[in-house]
């Protein structure tokens, strides 16, 4: 019977932490294709940021026509500038995603970066744990560029995935920790 309630227990907490509201958390807001070109459109996102797509191949015509306003969604970088994002209702991931750079600004921005580049601190008031591992990859990024924060696609002590817009090679694993301070 201990079992039956430990596992029971255990399955309600993991529940109820999949429907806990994070507020990196996007969302489909709209979908244009253009209707000269059936292989290209706009993909604007719950924080109002808009994502230019451009396939190089028919084979993703239509491809768009599933996804939903209020859909909830993943960002992942693919190369470069280019990302994907994967539509969690239809499990449909669309790559050859860019940013409209005009919706820069929707993003977060870095307010400081420790002298050992293990905390980060985003514009949003988010207070960030990198640690030594990935000091190395964020120790050049500048106050007043922006982050993209995502969730993290895997289950551990990584929580999230922070993205620097302004830099091609900007992933790394992190940890929020709220009640860290910068030294």
């Amino acid at each position: 019977m201990k079992k039956f309630f430990t596992i029971f227990f255990s399955t309600i907490l993991f529940l109820c932490s999949l429907s806990a509201e994070d507020p990196y958390d996007l969302h489909l807001a709209s979908v244009v294709i253009d209707p000269e070109n059936p292989l290209k459109g706009k993909i604007t996102l719950s924080n109002g940021s808009i994502w230019n797509w451009s396939p190089t191949c028919n084979c993703c015509k239509g491809k768009l026509d599933d996804w939903k306003e209020g859909d909830p969604l993943k960002i992942g970088k693919i190369q470069g500038k280019e990302y994907g994002i994967l539509n969690l209702s239809v499990l449909h991931r669309m790559n050859r995603m860019t940013l409209d750079e005009s919706t820069l600004t929707v993003f977060p921005t870095i307010e400081k970066v420790d002298d050992n580049a293990h905390y980060l601190l985003l514009s949003d008031g988010s207070l960030w744990y990198i640690g030594w591992w990935s000091s190395q990859a964020v120790k050049d990024w500048k106050v007043g560029e922006h982050i993209l924060v995502t969730q993290a696609k895997t289950i551990g002590e990584a929580t999230h995935i922070l993205f620097n817009l302004h830099r091609e090679k900007s992933i790394f694993w992190d940890t929020s920790s709220a009640n860290a301070t910068l030294r």
